[in-house]
């Protein structure tokens, strides 16, 4: 149990924010879609315009094939034969 004065100190910070209309703000959950050279990676649906797959298929390509080529090219150099 809180002392008085923290009680009255809490019942007027209330106040306070109850006649500013102050709201705190709402958790939203991070964006779990991967976005790689500015193109957003949205799981596949039917809603998907050619396009889109296409765009997106892209930048995968683009992201994937040199991370790809470094970690072979670091792993033949690091790793004994």
């Amino acid at each position: 149990m809180a002392s008085p004065a923290i009680e009255q100190l809490r019942a007027e910070r209330a106040a306070e924010r109850a006649t500013s209309g102050y709201k705190p703000i709402e958790y939203t959950p991070p964006n779990q879609n991967q976005k790689h050279f500015g193109v957003e990676i949205t799981p596949d649906s039917e809603d998907k315009s050619f396009g889109q797959r296409v765009l997106q298929d892209t930048a995968l390509l683009a992201y994937g094939v040199p991370t790809a080529i470094a970690k072979i090219g670091t792993g033949i150099f690091t790793e004994p034969i």
